[in-house]
Formats: C-alpha cells, sequence, structure tokens
C-alpha cells in the first residue's frame, strides 16, 4: 500500500512572559479517517502535488525553492520526474541520492499538462563554514559571520547529535545551511548539516562596504577579502559599486579571529534558469519593493497585473522581509506573475510510509508523525 498525501500546517506563535512556543494545526487535503479509509482499498490513492498546471498545454518549466518531498523531487509543491535528469550538489556533479528534505534547490525542465520532467537540478548553500558561536535557546547560531535563523520549519540532519543545533562545537564543527537570504542579511535556514569532510568555506549574500582600493567586501559580518581572487563575471571593481550585489564568494582560508575569508572566487549569483520559462515559480523573502506591483524575491525581479492572483494576502502587504512565492512566466529576467501566494504555512509531501490508528509517517521526513 502507498499512498501520497499533503498535509499543510499552519502555524502561529504563542508568546508568555518568559517562553515561546509554535503552535500547530495541521490541515489535510483528505480527513485522517478518509485517508485510512482509502488506504484499506485494493486503489492506493494519490492526491497531485498542489500547484500543478492546468491539465493542459506543454512548455518549459523551472522551479526555485526548498525541497519538501521526494518520489521524485517535490519544489514548492511542483512535482518533477528525475528519472533523465542531472544533479550538481554543493558544486559537484551528484545524483538524488545526495539531496535531503530542506535543501534549496533550482530545477529546470519542462511540462507536458500536469506532468512535470526536470532536465537539471541545481543545489546550493546559503554558508558552508565554522560555527563561530550558538544562541543558547538554540534559535540561531553564527556561521563563518553569517547569522542563520533556525525556526520549527529547519530541518536538522541526524548527523548532528539529538538533531539539536546546542550540540554543536563553536570553533570546532563545520556546517552546511541552506536556507534564504533575507533583506538585512540574515539566513533563514531551511536545512542544516555537520560538515565533516572537504569542507570549501563559502557563502551567498548581499554585498555591503565594498572598498576597491582595499580589495574586500563584507557579507554580514564577515570581511571577504577577493585581493588574489577570481572575479571574471563580477563588475569591473571601482570604488564601492559591488554593494548590493547578492554574490557567491569561495576560499580556503577563513581566519575566525577576524572573521575574514581569503576568497578564491568571487560571483554574481546566477539566475540559474533560462532567458525564457514559460512556468517558473520562485520562493523566498522579499528583498526590493520599486513600487506597486514590481518587486524582487531574492535576486529575481517580479512584476503583478491587473490579472495576478494573490492568495493569503493583497498587493499592499507585498513588502521588503515578507516570504512570497510567485508563478509565472519567465521573461528575460522579470517574472510575469500569474499568482504571488503568501507564506504563512509549511507543506509537508511525501508517500505515506507507516500508519497508526490516529497517526502517520511519511517517507523522507524521518522522525516526524503526523
Amino acid at each position: 500500500m502507498k499512498a501520497e498525501v499533503v498535509i499543510t500546517i499552519h502555524l502561529h506563535k504563542e508568546r508568555t512572559m518568559n517562553t515561546s512556543r509554535w503552535i500547530f494545526s495541521l490541515m489535510g487535503m483528505m480527513g485522517l479517517a478518509g485517508l485510512l479509509a482509502a488506504c484499506g482499498s485494493d486503489g492506493a490513492p494519490s492526491v497531485s502535488a498542489s500547484g500543478s498546471g492546468s491539465g493542459s498545454g506543454s512548455g518549459s518549466a523551472s522551479a526555485s525553492g526548498t525541497i519538501t518531498g521526494f518520489g521524485s523531487v517535490i519544489v514548492n509543491g511542483k512535482r518533477f520526474d528525475t528519472s533523465s535528469s542531472s544533479f550538481t550538489v554543493d558544486g559537484q556533479s551528484g545524483s538524488q541520492n545526495d539531496l535531503k528534505v530542506g535543501m534549496t534547490v533550482t530545477v529546470n525542465g519542462s511540462f507536458n499538462g500536469t506532468q512535470r520532467s526536470a532536465s537539471a537540478v541545481l543545489q546550493k548553500d546559503a554558508v558552508e563554514g565554522l560555527v563561530q558561536s550558538v544562541a543558547t535557546d538554540g534559535l540561531s547560531l553564527v556561521v563563518m559571520g553569517q547569522t542563520v535563523l533556525v525556526d520549527n520549519n529547519t530541518v536538522i540532519d541526524d548527523n548532528i547529535p539529538g538533531r539539536n543545533v546546542l550540540n554543536l562545537v563553536a570553533g570546532t564543527d563545520h556546517v552546511e545551511v541552506n536556507g534564504h537570504v533575507r533583506p538585512n542579511g540574515v539566513i533563514q535556514a531551511t536545512f542544516i548539516e555537520r560538515k565533516l569532510l572537504n569542507v570549501t568555506p563559502e557563502v551567498r549574500g548581499f554585498v555591503t562596504n565594498h572598498t576597491d582600493g582595499t580589495k574586500t567586501f563584507q557579507i554580514g559580518a564577515l570581511t571577504v577579502n577577493y585581493a588574489t581572487a577570481l572575479i571574471n563575471d563580477m563588475p569591473a571593481p571601482t570604488g564601492n559599486n559591488w554593494n548590493g550585489l547578492l554574490v557567491e564568494a569561495k576560499g580556503t582560508v577563513f581566519t575566525a579571529a577576524t572573521t575574514t575569508l581569503t576568497a578564491t572566487k568571487v560571483e554574481p549569483e546566477h539566475q540559474g534558469i533560462g532567458n525564457q520559462v514559460d512556468e517558473f515559480e520562485v520562493e523566498g523573502y522579499v528583498t526590493q519593493v520599486r513600487g506597486t506591483g514590481d518587486f524582487s524575491i531574492g535576486n529575481r525581479r517580479v512584476q503583478t497585473t491587473g490579472n495576478t492572483e494573490f492568495r493569503g494576502g493583497t498587493i499592499d502587504e507585498i513588502v521588503v522581509g515578507a516570504k512570497l512565492s510567485a508563478e509565472g512566466r519567465w521573461d528575460n529576467g522579470v517574472l510575469l506573475a500569474k499568482h504571488v501566494k503568501f507564506h504563512e504555512s509549511v507543506k509537508l509531501e511525501g508517500d505515506i510510509a507507516t500508519i497508526g490508528a490516529s497517526s502517520f509517517t511519511l517517507t523522507g521526513l524521518p522522525g516526524l508523525t503526523i
């Protein structure tokens, strides 16, 4: 018996004088009782991933966001068949086995009706490097000068003892963090794992305090020295002209005492998709608002029209720092949005692994009982 289910978890935060906790309410796309009954039949029920197409047409398709499940790869509620896909994981050729729920990826491929097929899956982390400190409440840590926020949506890999960042050793442990860079430079983590081998110090973020004279800039509290780095893809450095750019910096030497990365390469954060994509969805935080209906999620520009559908919010609620997903046609650097969704919930998707009298578990989400 194998069934697929989509669960929406609505969250709100309850505060008391001395503590705060998250309250969860589960709203399945089918009732649990109905699900159990359906699973007892000969035909395994299937609920398609949310956000599927209209069932007609074909063209190019891409998605950029967080992996929420497997059975192929599910990103932003979109299931992509990966049977013919290539995989790039942490800059190296890999396979689907190298991916985990919570990792951030960009998927390129095609759609035909409601079916999507991936031709390439690219995974990138937000920061990889030394843990410098961990907050006593376990809700944040500093990795190579980057403040990383941890919440109930963050997947902690089982190679971290107890799946708890409080068990990381500052000054000793190295981690890889996947997540979304907020407009203030803080990383909202979606996945954290400890790196035991082949640590490559790298970071993605917005440039501040660029000084061409000293060949340095900052990402968060990290100083990046690019004096000997490969910068061929960057604009020619003049004064502080890199400020505000979303870049990726890699190096071999991180000096914790001065929080400095000696970079070997600095490059702009590439879109990772073609110039034109018929169906594209991006998820992340609003980093810039140019005017009503004209904004950026990360470094991807989004524009709305009079026909754009807003889900969970209104156009007036699109402000810097809001978490959104936008879907539509990508045309030469602009996403012409058909839908804009405000994120106040998280979706977990996958095949049912086990079923109890009043709970069940999903494949690919170990340790989670619903």
